[in-house]
């Protein structure tokens, strides 16, 4: 268990390092996957005024009757709105990153215990790093790729996203596949 909560720590401080660079470096989603408003400002008043509430938001709304429902999605329009911050925010805020660095050590500590549970099946270190990965791509599909087909979401940005989710599986498959293995188990 020592081993798995080692290589936890040391895969959740490369997978912020990698997530700093890949969401904060030279990204194209700003400019070419980000659909960006005529007016900011007249866009977020309108925004405030019919989405008041930090929520997800689908338009039109479900609680509409089916026959008034079905004339609103005909004349649109449709869409999904993710009100984040009514009442704004900075537009850094340490307290994501700190919140994202905890909910990676989750996620790594619980595809260690996965990786234990197979260790006997996967004996060698790239057999380990093909099953993170293997199963990240499995998680990318449903999650990033089901998102395209199934809410018809804007598929740049969800490639985006689903491309980093994939190889966020990658890197903590390559370092924990390291600290998670048949010597670990025989120690325990």
């Amino acid at each position: 268990m020592k081993r798995l909560i080692l290589g936890t720590v040391i895969a959740a401080v490369v997978l912020f390092l990698y997530g700093f660079l890949y969401w904060g470096g030279p990204i194209p989603y700003g400019e070419h996957i980000w659909k960006q408003t005529a007016n900011d400002t007249a866009a977020g008043k309108s925004l405030l005024e019919h989405f008041p509430e930090k929520g997800t938001y689908f338009v039109p709304a479900v609680t509409n009757e089916d026959g008034s429902r079905a004339a609103l999605y005909s004349w649109g329009p449709v869409a999904m709105v993710h009100m984040l911050s009514p009442d704004g925010r900075p537009e850094v805020d340490s307290s994501i990153m700190l919140q994202g660095f905890f909910m990676n050590l989750a996620f790594i500590f619980v595809v260690g215990l996965l990786l234990r549970q197979v260790t006997a099946a996967l004996p060698t270190y790239g057999s380990r790093v093909m099953f993170a990965a293997t199963a990240g791509l499995a998680c990318t599909l449903l999650t990033d790729i089901g998102d395209i087909a199934w809410w018809t979401i804007d598929w740049q940005w969800r490639l985006y996203t689903g491309f980093y989710h994939f190889s966020a599986w990658v890197i903590v498959g390559l370092v924990l596949a390291a600290f998670v293995g048949p010597s670990e188990m025989e120690s325990a």
